[in-house]
């Protein structure tokens, strides 16, 4: 009896063991930034200002012309699985003449300032 105890504790040990590499290995490949060769100088930016136009809509997302408060110009990539569960939530108020506070990833493409939102703050 004493095996079969042992044998137990140790096979649900090595069963939560795996659940929680699989879940941090899932976890640091969604967040982990592409290197600064493949993003072009990603940083994350925090920004606010007036959504001015809707350029294209994707699959899983859409871009929107953006135009800060300091009167840089963005493409911002608007999407639910970048936004997640929790932000996802204020995708609706995404349409011109909103006024929002975004946070996410910048860099340049090309000519063009993008910013992919993971955030998205309305203001009143």
């Amino acid at each position: 009896m004493n095996k079969i105890s042992k044998l137990s504790a140790l096979l649900l040990m090595m069963f939560l063991a795996g659940c929680t590499e699989h879940q941090t290995r899932e976890y640091s490949e969604r967040v982990q930034a592409p290197s600064v060769e493949d993003a072009g100088g990603e940083e994350l930016a925090i920004v606010s200002g007036v959504i001015t136009e809707k350029m294209q809509k994707g699959k899983d997302g859409s871009v929107w012309q953006f135009i800060a408060n300091d009167g840089k110009e963005y493409a911002v990539v608007i999407s639910i699985p970048n936004l997640g569960p929790k932000h996802s939530e204020n995708i609706d108020v995404i349409k011109p003449g909103a006024k929002v506070r975004i946070i996410g990833d910048s860099f340049m493409m090309g000519d063009e300032r993008r910013l992919i939102a993971t955030e998205i703050v309305v203001i009143h």
